[in-house]
């Protein structure tokens, strides 16, 4: 039996193949080398398919995710071709290795076709079922079960703030001071589901906040919510909630219950006495990248952003990610709200699709520090 959490996270691929007559062999699922997917499939050989990507809704961020299934009873060579209609590749496939972990498929092993319309993977499929996806697959019950056990570990404070669209918990971490009136820090994530290297990079950064921390969470209070998104992560979305609404556009509207949940434990801390000093929001993009406030000088902490990637390059021995000011000011953003409402710094936190993920650890551990050191210094 497949585990019904991989299926999960395959269901999102529904559309239909757009590119043609093509010759239909037997159903996906039969004969020995067999392909799971919630993609349309049609298989072109005995060991070869096309899959449909297509998003949950149009228009759309492009986030081509895809995930599928393979099973064969030997070791066996296997071709799929992804078909994105109107959209491109964008992730470099990885494969789930024996152990559980991924690795990336070398890049001879992916053929782009139609300016990235099409990419055609090779695969080496051991027996038994093997997962290649988009990046790696991390199911809505494994990410609660993350915060569950971290929070445990921490000695953090674990509630649920609310109900995605989908019934699912929104689950809150609190940290540090447990005055009202502490200043408050937010730090977001999950709002996009195929960001998982913004999920991988938003863990280190928290676990090295509750190991070296300490200083900090004694004057500061710490509300953390790191996935905000649940029912997109359980779909295979590219980008949205249930209510087919990207989440990082509806910081002001609150149109989708996700959003409120956090407008509503915010405006219960405030109200009782909590003043927002910080914002950081988790995600990943096309190369690390940090997008901070146009006007520091207007915010309290003032040109927090500048001091705080001081710090970071002082810190991190890499190349420093790249530093972008008033990204999407016109839009209705995490980063933007908290701005507007708070007065306080609201940052994007990006880290590249293809970033090593020993890079993402660095990266995180740095800016845990420069975050600990920046706000104590102050203080």
């Amino acid at each position: 039996m497949r585990s019904a959490s991989l299926l999960l996270s395959l269901a999102a691929l529904s559309a239909c193949v757009s590119s043609g007559a093509l010759p239909v062999q037997p159903d996906c699922t039969a004969g020995a080398v067999q392909l799971y997917s919630g993609a349309t499939c049609v298989r072109t050989g005995p060991s070869s398919f096309v899959l449909a990507v297509r998003p949950e809704s149009e228009p759309i961020n492009p986030s081509p995710w895809f995930a599928f299934e393979i099973e064969t009873r030997e070791h066996t060579s296997a071709t799929v071709m992804l078909d994105y209609g109107a959209f491109s590749h964008r992730y470099q496939p990885k494969q789930r290795l024996a152990g559980g972990r991924w690795q990336a498929l070398s890049p001879d092993a992916v053929e782009i076709f139609e300016r990235g319309g099409r990419a055609e993977l090779y695969l080496s499929v051991p027996a038994g079922r093997t997962a290649v996806a988009a990046q790696e697959i991390l199911t809505r019950e494994e990410r609660a079960e993350w915060n569950r056990s971290f929070a445990d570990r921490a000695r953090f404070r674990l509630s649920e703030i609310g109900r995605s669209v989908n019934g699912h918990p929104i689950l809150a971490i609190e940290a540090g001071s447990h005055l009202d009136t502490a200043p408050l820090i937010l730090i977001l994530g999950g709002q996009h589901p195929p960001e998982v290297p913004g999920t991988l990079g938003l863990r280190k950064f928290l676990e090295t906040l509750a190991q070296e921390g300490g200083p900090l969470l004694e004057t500061h209070r710490v509300l953390i919510v790191s996935e905000l998104n649940p029912d997109g992560v359980d779909g295979g979305f590219w980008r949205l909630n249930s209510g087919l609404v990207d989440l990082n556009r509806d910081w002001g509207p609150f149109s989708q219950p996700e959003t409120r949940a956090v407008k509503a434990e915010l405006d219960r801390l405030t109200q009782a006495g909590a003043r927002p000093v910080l914002m950081l929001d988790f995600h990943a993009t096309r190369q690390n990248t940090l997008y901070t406030p146009r006007h520091e000088a207007s915010l309290d902490p003032p040109e927090f952003a500048s001091l705080w990637v001081a710090r970071i390059d002082a810190i991190y021995e890499g190349v420093l990610p790249h530093v972008s000011a008033g990204h999407n000011d016109e839009r209705p953003t995490a980063k933007v709200w908290f701005a507007e409402q708070y007065g306080a710094p609201g940052i994007t936190v990006e880290y590249g699709d293809e970033t090593a993920r020993q890079e993402i650890d660095a990266l995180s551990v740095a800016f845990a520090q420069a975050l600990v050191a920046v706000l104590t210094d102050r203080e």
